[in-house]
């Protein structure tokens, strides 16, 4: 029996993001080549260029190669060869950086980038990056499970009387709003949060139903505010996600 239970996937590398990345260092490679070729006289002074560009790609490569992130029932492994290092939900204390893809008008992403790191204390733990495989699905369940072990300590901040700041939203123990309004907890019949992450409530006000566009919560703070949602309201919006993730990991 493994100590982090039963193994849910093992993630490598995103072949397709790799030739993405590989193409956009190939034409950038050729655009350069082109420009220069017509002021140097020998184009030999260019094959400098493309060894640069290739041995980079095949770094990125390996690095990944090297290692795989294996997924646990109770927290998180990285493969180095045949040793594992491993970390339990609860030792998953923040994550840092950014991802994000580049449409240009068409509906799947020409270029993904960035990653999100992993830390456990101040100590850097692993990362998810671009080139790893289900890339999105895999860093949003690590962060969720991170947030659901945190939980009670934000909670207990929220009954002390603290106000939290998530996204452009305020929330305390008495209501929920942002600059412009605020709503009372006991005033509001459903919060949503959709896709986009973009928090709506519904409240009851002159005896009309009306839905209003509260703002838009990112990385972390999503989580956040899912599990507040869910303690004020008696919902499961954040295991409910968390599912949603898994059956796409699996």
């Amino acid at each position: 029996m493994h100590p982090l239970g039963k193994k849910i996937g093992t993630f490598g590398v995103n072949w397709i993001t790799v030739l993405q990345w590989y193409a956009l260092y190939a034409l950038l490679g050729w655009t350069i080549a082109i420009v220069t070729v017509t002021n140097v006289p020998n184009i030999q002074y260019l094959f400098p260029l493309g060894a640069i560009v290739i041995y980079f790609v095949i770094l990125q490569i390996l690095k990944i190669l090297r290692s795989r992130l294996v997924l646990y029932e109770r927290g998180v492994g990285v493969q180095h060869g045949k040793n594992e290092q491993l970390w339990r939900w609860h030792q998953i204390t923040s994550v840092k950086g950014k991802r994000g893809t580049e449409n240009y008008r068409v509906a799947t992403p020409i270029i993904s980038y960035g990653a999100s790191h992993f830390y456990s204390g101040e100590v850097y733990a692993f990362s998810v990056g671009v080139l790893r495989s289900n890339t999105a699905n895999l860093a949003d369940f690590i962060t969720s499970k991170m947030i659901e072990y945190q939980l009670p300590q934000y909670l207990k901040l929220l009954a002390q009387g603290q106000t939290m700041k998530l996204g452009n939203l305020q929330v305390n123990s008495r209501e929920i709003g942002n600059k412009q309004q605020s709503f009372r907890w006991q005033d509001i019949d459903v919060i949503s949060i959709d896709k986009e992450e973009i928090a709506t409530v519904s409240v009851e006000a002159y005896s009309e139903k009306r839905r209003i566009r509260l703002g838009v919560v990112y990385d972390s703070d999503r989580f956040i505010l899912r599990g507040i949602v869910d303690a004020k309201f008696g919902s499961r919006t954040l295991s409910t996600l968390q599912k949603h993730l898994l059956h796409q990991l699996q």
